[in-house]
């Protein structure tokens, strides 16, 4: 969703961008993603990006678990 739209927008329309877009970094800083982890959350991308859209929501996200 990044790259094919987010991005894609702001390059079509010439807009000025990072080359390192990552939205898990501009929401959440390391101490709060460490903190996840010492509460056994895991330390994957999906995990991190999971807690950050949680964290960042004004309404109850549904997310869904592949792995149970």
């Amino acid at each position: 969703m990044i790259k094919n739209n987010f991005e894609k927008y702001f390059l079509d329309n010439k807009i000025p961008i990072s080359p390192d877009v990552n939205p898990v970094k501009t929401l959440t800083d390391e101490a709060t993603v460490a903190l996840w982890n010492m509460d056994l959350l895991p330390s994957d991308a999906v995990s991190t990006e999971n807690g950050t859209i949680l964290t960042n929501s004004e309404r109850y996200p549904l997310i869904i678990d592949p792995q149970l």
